[in-house]
């Protein structure tokens, strides 16, 4: 597995699509990081952490999946830098970015505060 951003993307999307509630990926800091961001967020109901893999608990709005779309932006062939004032024109059309910066993995809303851009990660809609 090359891309677990990407992976764990597609298994939330996945567990979204069938219902489930609940999903496992392949444990890594970064990926941590990520669900984090998204938990605080509101996106997922809850993380737990076995030896090899995190376990999400989606979260669901009167039986509706409360994320609609997850979208991986930054890629290894192609990543995708933003400053802060593309952050603030992004923030205007999307739901939020989740950006790999300089204080760490943060929201799009986080790092308009803290005043620095990043690499985008994956779009949470």
């Amino acid at each position: 597995m090359n891309d677990k951003i990407s992976d764990t993307l597609t298994r939330i999307r996945n567990a979204y699509l069938v219902g489930k509630d609940s999903t496992n990926v392949q444990k890594s800091n970064f990926v941590r990081n990520v669900l984090n961001v998204m938990k605080e967020e509101g996106f997922i109901e809850k993380l737990d952490e076995s030896e090899r893999e995190i376990i999400i608990t989606l979260k669901y709005d009167r039986g509706y999946p409360v994320i609609s779309s997850l979208r991986r932006i930054s890629k290894s062939s192609r990543r995708v830098h933003v400053d802060l004032a593309q952050i603030k024109k992004l923030r205007q059309i999307s739901k939020m970015l989740i950006l790999s910066t300089s204080k760490g993995v943060i929201s799009d809303v986080s790092a308009i505060a803290h005043g620095i851009g990043g690499e985008i990660v994956c779009e949470v809609r």
